[in-house]
């Protein structure tokens, strides 16, 4: 998500560069087959159950997570541990009420939205994994509500490698393309 809709870059590389702002790089990032990637990643398969201590399997938990003030400044443009909650037309950015308004849409203060914020997260169901990313990006864990224990497997890897090697292998742009789409349409269709 990006917040910001035009950002300028100020360092010692460019011809106009502005000696009283703090200097900043703009960098683009982007990764070769993301979507592989995360389909080969392991998912819920069988066994669920509550858990016992030992890691074999993986874990969901249900937690609640606290966000350091010293952490505000650093993780505004990105928090961390998104929330699906309602969202009131006053918590709307000014920019997003005047479009509602301008292109008279109708605001339904029911539906819930995906938000990033720098607020307490509470009854937060997250992967082990992503707790464990949580806590080393030094976000507070309040409380234990539940954790649940299953078994986990990739079921698409074999496929994905497959198709990633033929990529890797192909001579022409056309049959990069057509190995590239069949990995994310795979991951489309995970998504539904």
């Amino acid at each position: 998500m990006i917040n910001r809709r035009h950002v300028k870059a100020n360092n010692k590389l460019m011809k106009n560069i502005d000696p009283i702002k703090v200097s900043s790089l703009i960098f683009p990032v982007d990764c070769n087959n993301l979507y592989g990637f995360a389909l080969r990643q392991t998912l819920p398969f069988s066994n669920s159950e509550n858990y016992v201590d030992d890691d074999n399997f993986g874990y969901a938990l249900m937690l609640d997570l606290a966000y350091p003030c010293c952490l505000h400044a650093w993780d505004n443009e990105y928090p961390l541990a998104l929330e699906k909650m309602p969202v009131s037309l006053k918590q709307l950015p000014e920019y997003q009420q005047l479009l509602l308004r301008t292109l008279d849409i109708k605001y339904n203060e029911k539906n819930k939205k995906l938000i990033p914020h720098l607020g307490p997260r509470h009854n937060c169901v997250c992967h082990y994994r992503n707790l464990k990313y949580y806590l080393r990006k030094r976000l507070i864990l309040t409380k234990f509500q539940a954790v649940i224990k299953y078994r986990q497997e990739s079921s698409p890897k074999l496929y994905l490698d497959f198709k990633t090697s033929q990529r890797q292998i192909a001579k022409d742009q056309f049959s990069k393309d057509l190995f590239k789409f069949l990995i994310n349409a795979c991951f489309g269709r995970s998504c539904e």
